[in-house]
């Protein structure tokens, strides 16, 4: 993808359907240089042999393409983008500006180390946007014996509408709290039980909200 969005940017010639190392040559020949070829080769090379032949690389061997890939990323953005790859987030391809704020808030709490904080902000962020569907499926009455079951399959009918993937959805209700705004505009976290979050469980809330979102703007 990197490589197609240089040639892109570069508006160099090329074929729709040319493959990834004839896309490398061609932008050698357009005077673009790119660092560490040999390994993204290497990796090449391995994706045809998983891709056509059904050769699973070792788990060691999936390891040192990641860091191969973060490794060439990190440094081609700087050298052709002037931009810093780990500043980068799809939480900005986020149309709603609420919503994108707090989740925006959560990644910065994660790189601090604040999990809870970043939590309950991805919480917040849920709420604002299961809110945006309140005039698909009105709010439950007020009927206090079986309000908690029937907000959960009122829940479960925005999932189905927007058609969010068992696993995101089944996560993101067991691991975020509630989150519920007040009379006066503000969001409070009613926390039912205690959970230790860590940073994998942060960003994976964040990205399946990021992902929910986007969902969502073909309806909302």
């Amino acid at each position: 993808m990197f490589v197609w969005t240089l040639i892109k940017e570069q508006n160099i010639p090329v074929k729709e359907n040319a493959q990834f190392t004839s896309n490398i040559e061609s932008l050698s020949n357009a005077g673009v240089k790119l660092p560490f070829i040999h390994k993204m080769l290497e990796l090449n090379k391995s994706r045809v042999g998983f891709k056509h032949y059904g050769n699973l690389p070792a788990i060691a061997e999936a390891t040192k393409f990641r860091a191969y890939v973060e490794e060439f990323l990190r440094v081609s953005f700087v050298d052709q983008f002037v931009q810093n790859f780990d500043d980068l987030s799809l939480v900005d391809l986020i149309a709603f500006d609420d919503v994108r704020s707090r989740l925006k808030g959560s990644e910065q709490l994660v790189k601090s180390a604040q999990y809870s904080d970043a939590i309950n902000e991805a919480a917040i962020a849920k709420g604002m946007l299961f809110s945006k569907l309140d005039r698909f499926v009105p709010k439950i009455g007020n009927v206090p014996m079986m309000r908690g079951d029937l907000e959960s399959l009122r829940e479960a009918v925005f999932a189905a509408l927007i058609r969010i993937p068992l696993q995101d959805y089944s996560f993101i209700k067991n691991a975020l709290p509630n989150a519920s705004m007040t009379m006066d505009g503000e969001w409070h976290i009613n926390i039912f039980r205690q959970i230790k979050y860590d940073e994998v469980s942060c960003k994976r809330a964040i990205d399946c909200l990021v992902a929910l979102s986007i969902r969502m703007e073909s309806i909302v």
